[in-house]
């Protein structure tokens, strides 16, 4: 493992964490402030990695649209399909718009979805009754704790690679590390958190963030595969950019979304 590297990584997980944290606690409007900004500079990371020819016109018309599903979100909280409605509309546009081809195009919509509905489950499970600025700390720290665990035993054990095409840094005794870390804290708000739930139930419940995280994983990296880059951005020191820390968090957003209302 590089220490060097890997002190940088902490200093700045370590910088950022409290902030996140007050944040959620803070709750609305000010944590739906800050998932839409993070999630136009994850859109901007992307149309980087694309290298898109309509990054000038894109990167007017992207903060328009957000900034209007933003206004609806802000007088009505209780109104998600029509955020939804605005962002699919921010799809058909990044089709339309400019000279880039069609593959570049459709990579653009489908980001454009992915990141903006996933990132409004974000915002909605810290609604959700019983879970809140709680269950939203749980879900980070379960998250968190999956990319250290396989980012530190597949770099000190690690030796065979999941999908060395795809990402030849990830190993299968990082994927399982980084499953067993996310269990291990993820237990830490037994009781406190999860009162009702079985203790076998909340062990695979984080097992499956961590599975589910690391298929986001995967999928940004399919896509900076495809285009030859290696992070999705400079912003994080240690780490690459928003998006290289929030690939986990937004799949397996709407994961725990999904579960919390097919259980309630």
């Amino acid at each position: 493992m590089n220490l060097s590297q890997f002190f940088l990584r902490s200093v700045t997980a370590l910088a950022l964490a409290p902030i996140v944290l007050v944040i959620i606690w803070a709750g609305h409007p000010y944590f739906s402030i800050f998932i839409i900004a993070v999630s136009y500079l994850m859109l901007i990371e992307m149309l980087l990695i694309i290298k898109s020819d309509n990054f000038g016109k894109l990167y007017l018309l992207i903060p328009m649209v957000m900034a209007v599903a933003l206004v609806f979100f802000v007088i009505e909280y209780q109104l998600p399909y029509l955020v939804i409605l605005i962002v699919i509309i921010g799809f058909f546009l990044c089709l339309l718009v400019g000279k880039d081809n069609l593959t570049n195009r459709l990579i653009t919509g489908f980001s454009f979805l992915y990141i903006l509905l996933f990132s409004l489950c974000i915002l909605l499970l810290r609604e959700v009754p019983n879970f809140g600025a709680l269950g939203l700390f749980w879900f980070f720290a379960v998250n968190w704790a999956s990319d250290i665990g396989a980012y530190c035993f597949g770099k000190c054990f690690g030796r065979t690679k999941m999908f060395p095409r795809i990402s030849p840094g990830k190993t299968w005794i990082g994927s399982l590390g980084g499953i067993f870390t996310a269990i291990l804290v993820g237990l830490l708000f037994y009781g406190s958190l999860f009162i009702s739930l079985d203790l076998l139930l909340l062990v695979l419940l984080c097992a499956g963030i961590s599975i589910v995280g690391q298929f986001g994983d995967l999928i940004e990296s399919v896509f900076k595969r495809r285009f030859g880059v290696k992070d999705s951005g400079v912003l994080l020191p240690g780490h690459g950019g928003i998006l290289d820390r929030m690939d986990s968090i937004l799949l397996s957003a709407p994961f725990i979304y999904i579960l919390i209302f097919s259980f309630s």
